[in-house]
């Protein structure tokens, strides 16, 4: 249906010179004509009844044929891409059609933009600096305190004294940052257990011995990678009021601790299970870390020319995900714009260059497949469905149901790209 006369690359820019058969072109004609006539008023016709000789002169026969073009190219353009072995990344664009002229070949050329080469520098056998951590005695006894605070009784203080670590406050406050509120931090009343801060620690510092119904002012300039931008590099006054005291009445750390935590029936039993959790979720953290570094270290040495085209469309997902996780808040990208002192170009702005590595991690990955011949096969889509039906607890036949041609195609980049990790951090000198 069409022949490829010429095909020129310059960059990541191919453009396509192409005839569309005689035939391919009668068939847009009639595509344009059926379509274009169901909406057609023509005195003395119903809609889609007039005769196309009609049509073209009520009409005109330009208007059908500027249609057709565009219905010819539509139905070749697979066939092109196909056959010229194009991987375009965007949509074609410097389309030039030559006039349409029935049961002849249709000229018409185009450029596409493809993903661009990349040159890989050394990526087998990195090396990763990173050390396996290990759950100590520690980070138990820890989450053991936790609890024994979780379950602890808290009596009114009766007697005039200041707060006191442990103890649970009430009270009033107020954070200014150059004389404007801080919502976030103004509280009336407000408070918590001291010494687990709802602020920050030094603000619990500031108030340890603060006694019922006395106020205390203070300021606190708080550090350039303070967690909550708002105060970053910034002083906040605040204004205190302590309402109450009531002191904490921590259960013995035995036995009986743990059968109130739920299921365990020893003190040893309910260290095992933490132990477990907090090991999985280090292993959790350790692996997403050495992911990074063994990221880091091979795009390093990797060049590549990002395509705008790709980086503004990661940069469109990253902040639609952010836009989706502000709304959990019920907060939309204009109102953290507005706490964060930004505009809103500027929070994208700043997530740009997560999108640019993500874009060259894709390209780079799918290199290293290419060159070491990494493939998705059969077994790769069982083991990922059989992975998924066990997380659901459904029947494979009910996962399989559920993959459409553009899921699976989806899938396969996924488990492209995975596979090609593995096999990295399989190469890679991990110390």
């Amino acid at each position: 249906m069409v022949k490829i006369i010429k095909q020129e690359k310059n960059g990541n820019l191919i453009t396509v010179e192409a005839e569309a058969e005689a035939d391919a072109v009668n068939k847009g004609i009639q595509k344009a004509f059926v379509d274009l006539s169901k909406n057609a008023r023509i005195p003395g016709f119903r809609s889609g009844k007039a005769p196309r000789k009609v049509f073209e002169q009520f009409y005109g026969r330009d208007y059908l044929f500027d249609r057709a073009a565009s219905y010819i190219i539509d139905a070749v353009y697979p066939d092109i891409i196909k056959g010229g072995d194009i991987d375009p990344i965007d949509h074609p664009k410097n389309i030039d059609i030559k006039p349409v002229e029935e049961a002849k070949p249709l000229l018409f050329s185009f450029s596409v933009e493809v993903k661009p080469e990349v040159k890989l520098g050394k990526y087998k056998g990195v090396k990763v600096d990173i050390v396996k951590p290990v759950v100590g005695e520690a980070q138990i006894q820890e989450q053991i305190d936790r609890i024994a605070d979780q379950l602890s009784d808290y009596k009114p203080v009766e007697e005039v004294r200041g707060l006191q670590n442990g103890d649970l406050a009430t009270y009033h406050v107020r954070a200014l940052i150059e004389g404007e509120t801080y919502q976030a931090w103004t509280r009336e009343p407000g408070g918590g257990r001291v010494g687990t801060p709802w602020i920050d620690p030094q603000f619990d510092e500031k108030i340890l011995g603060i006694k019922v119904n006395e106020e205390r002012n203070f300021v606190i300039h708080f550090s350039k990678d303070h967690p909550h931008e708002a105060v970053q590099d910034k002083d906040v006054s605040f204004f205190v009021k302590l309402g109450a005291i009531h002191q904490q009445i921590r259960p013995e750390i035995d036995d009986e601790l743990a059968k109130k935590n739920g299921r365990f029936q020893t003190l040893a039993e309910l260290k095992a299970d933490i132990q477990k959790h907090l090991q999985m979720h280090t292993d959790q953290d350790f692996d997403r870390d050495k992911r990074q570094k063994l990221f880091d270290a091979v795009l390093e040495r990797c060049e590549v020319m990002l395509p705008e085209v790709l980086v503004k469309r990661e940069l469109e997902r990253i902040k639609r995900n952010f836009e989706q996780e502000l709304g959990r808040q019920k907060i939309d990208l204009a109102g953290y714009a507005r706490l964060m002192k930004k505009t809103e170009d500027d929070v994208v702005a700043e997530m740009k260059p997560a999108a640019e590595q993500r874009v060259k991690l894709e390209l780079v990955l799918e290199a290293v497949a290419k060159a070491e011949k990494i493939e998705v096969g059969e077994a790769d889509f069982d083991a990922e469905i059989k992975r998924q039906a066990e997380n659901s607890q459904k029947p494979e036949d009910a996962i399989r149901r559920v993959f459409t041609a553009e899921y699976k195609q989806f899938l396969q980049s996924y488990l492209l790209e995975e596979k090609t990790i593995q096999w990295l951090l399989e190469q890679a000198k991990i110390a």
